[in-house]
């Protein structure tokens, strides 16, 4: 759920209905730095909504989700849209946590807040019983960042940046999380995969860029991507499937360069 505040909701709801989603996540970023009260929950909400939704940034959208929830709680005024935006923060925030514990603790927060919400009812019980199975926290990470496509399917949610900022959440943190290489190689190539996806949706071949069809350059999904992968190959420089998904990740930064120039 969206919720914005009508002082920055115009000129936020044209730059996304444009495609531009990098600029409107700049937007929020300065609309931020003079933001309070219910303006402030507002741009940290959306700002969580923006990395997590649009441009595939799971550290920072963890990191926004848990200062709007934080912002909205230790507000003095009492209205409904700050409830909603605290609650709505918690849920996220649950997608977005890096063991069981946490998990918990944001579930409990949401539980005070919207004891209906689906989530409570549905996957909440699925991941206690993978805790009370033994399964680690990665194993939930990746389920819940496969929930979000389907390749080669006809149904696919094609919800790309969703599962993006998963595996870079995952990558930021996999000694934390203790990704053994098998896991590793798992998130990197997935991310590597995805954010070529999301690249090439945003500006398809053959578009013409700052038409509606590429209204921005896309080469930051792909340019986040890339560290995360190098970093892989370094370690593993014969993996022939990470060396070939890096190269059709240069190869296209490569077409983006000469389309912009």
């Amino acid at each position: 759920m969206n919720i914005m505040s009508t002082n920055f909701d115009t000129e936020l709801e044209t730059l996304l209905d444009a495609g531009r989603v990098f600029e409107a996540h700049d937007f929020l970023l300065r609309e931020l730095r003079t933001a309070t009260g219910l303006v402030l929950v507002s741009c940290l909400y959306n700002l969580g909504i923006s990395s997590r939704s649009r441009v595939g940034k799971g550290v920072e959208a963890r990191k926004w989700f848990s200062e709007a929830a934080g912002a909205a709680a230790a507000s003095s005024v009492v209205v409904l849209p700050l409830r909603e935006l605290r609650a709505n923060a918690c849920e996220n925030s649950m997608l977005l946590s890096l063991s069981f514990e946490e998990y918990e603790k944001w579930a409990q927060m949401l539980r005070e807040l919207r004891p209906e919400a689906e989530i409570l009812s549905g996957q909440y019980p699925v991941f206690m019983e993978a805790k009370q199975h033994g399964r680690p926290w990665t194993d939930v990470l990746f389920s819940i960042a496969a929930s979000y496509y389907r390749d080669g399917d006809p149904g696919d949610p094609g919800l790309y940046a969703e599962a993006v900022a998963t595996y870079e959440l995952m990558l930021a943190n996999r000694l934390a999380l203790r990704l053994d290489r098998t896991a590793w190689m798992r998130a990197v190539t997935k991310y590597g995969i995805l954010s070529l996806r999301l690249g090439s949706r945003a500006c398809p071949p053959g578009s013409i860029f700052g038409t509606r069809s590429c209204p921005e350059d896309p080469s930051p999904f792909v340019n986040a991507s890339m560290p995360y992968l190098e970093e892989y190959v370094r370690a593993n420089p014969a993996d022939r499937e990470a060396l070939k998904i890096l190269g059709w990740q240069r190869s296209w930064l490569d077409g983006i360069r000469t389309a912009l120039s």
